[in-house]
């Protein structure tokens, strides 16, 4: 499936077509849809444009997302869950790679202590949440 969306980046508002299933590197998805190449969601002027996500860190994408609690990481999830919409999301598929899997968009988010201990309990790699986030795809 192709996937032909607005995309906005600091410069310019333009057309981007992603390809369902395809193989992009961090440098690309910026270049494409624009924002930094570390950040899980990445963004541009206040906007969250995208989702990376790491399987290993969230076992349930691109169902859920899961973040720790960090004060930088926290205010882009707020931001993204805040903004509305959907947003094209990748998952990590090894070194480098990451796989576009189609626009999601939030459907809940918690940041209640007790939910988000039950869902640490649940990830094969427990550590502590400080937000969740659940997301659907956009047909």
């Amino acid at each position: 499936m192709v996937v032909t969306m607005p995309a906005t980046t600091a410069a310019t508002s333009t057309d981007v077509t992603l390809q369902v299933g395809q193989a992009y590197s961090r440098h690309e998805i910026g270049a494409l849809v624009g924002g930094g190449v570390i950040e899980s969601l990445p963004h541009v002027e206040g906007t969250v444009v995208a989702a990376c996500l790491d399987p290993w860190l969230n076992p349930r994408a691109p169902m859920e997302m899961v973040l720790e609690p960090d004060a930088f990481m926290l205010t882009w999830a707020q931001r993204f869950v805040d903004q509305g919409g959907d947003v094209p999301v990748f998952l990590r598929e090894g070194d480098k790679v990451w796989r576009y899997v189609g626009r999601y968009r939030v459907t809940a988010s918690t940041t209640d202590r007790h939910t988000l201990a039950t869902r640490a309990r649940s990830l094969p790699h427990a550590r502590p949440l400080g937000m969740a986030i659940d997301l659907a795809p956009v047909v």
